[in-house]
């Protein structure tokens, strides 16, 4: 995991508080079931990555190519497929079949994506603020079982080795001409896929064998690391994550759900 730095060395500093953020801003993307409290969130979440985080081009890609995905998916959520509804904004038949645009099912659509964007906006905070010791702490706080922390710590370093083979081939490739066309780019791409699983698998063996000769025997060495928080700052966390939730029951009662 990629280690960044905050801008605000005086806020968001310590692992509990970065873990106490993310947690209830997850849960806020899921429990809230009000659109204007769920905009309201996201611009918090936006103005979060602003303001905390030293936001780079990649990472901008990243949750580009995810907002892509979401509003693609969120648009088969618009129609209701079957009969014609005469109260439909927009209606069309198509299949022998009549897709209808409603007023609630742009609504259930719009709130089905903000959630999922305010969720995959507080994924990308937590993997941009938690260094990978602090991920393994806190994972080992969590209860979470060893064996999964060592999938997990083993995972990491094996990706990042087959991410650089296959970058490495791709270069080659290309000062080869082996992405001129779409028919070459397959062959191409199939035969570099080929040479990674192999090196990979040879690779995987390799390490196996070098970790038993230094004397593994089921335990791996994690590093930890955990940042000491300041209570001020949770309190300001849950303090907030309580005011949206009293505004969004406010909003329930002004509606009736």
């Amino acid at each position: 995991m990629p280690q960044y730095h905050l801008k605000r060395n005086h806020m968001l500093h310590g692992t509990a508080e970065k873990a106490v953020l993310v947690m209830l801003w997850i849960l806020l993307a899921v429990s809230i079931p009000h659109l204007v409290v769920q905009v309201i969130v996201c611009c918090l979440g936006l103005i979060g990555h602003q303001w905390f985080l030293r936001y780079r081009c990649k990472q901008g890609k990243m949750l580009v190519i995810g907002l892509s995905f979401i509003l693609a998916g969120s648009c088969g959520l618009v129609f209701e497929i079957g009969n014609e509804n005469t109260n439909a904004l927009f209606s069309f038949e198509f299949l022998d079949l009549w897709w209808n645009i409603t007023q609630d099912g742009l609504f259930y659509s719009a709130l089905i994506a903000i959630k999922a964007i305010n969720g995959l906006l507080a994924i990308q905070f937590a993997m941009q603020v938690f260094t990978f010791e602090e991920a393994i702490t806190l994972a080992k706080k969590m209860k979470v079982p060893d064996v999964l922390i060592e999938m997990i710590f083993l995972s990491y370093r094996y990706l990042h080795g087959v991410q650089s083979c296959a970058k490495d081939i791709m270069i080659s490739q290309r000062r080869r001409m082996g992405y001129k066309s779409f028919r070459v780019s397959l062959k191409s791409f199939s035969s570099m896929l080929s040479t990674v699983f192999i090196k990979s698998l040879r690779d995987s063996m390799q390490n196996y064998q070098a970790m038993t000769v230094r004397g593994y025997q089921g335990v791996i060495y994690t590093p930890t690391k955990w940042i000491n928080s300041s209570p001020i700052t949770i309190l300001i966390i849950i303090f907030l994550t309580i005011a949206l939730y009293a505004l969004s029951f406010k909003y329930c009662l002004q509606t009736n759900c």
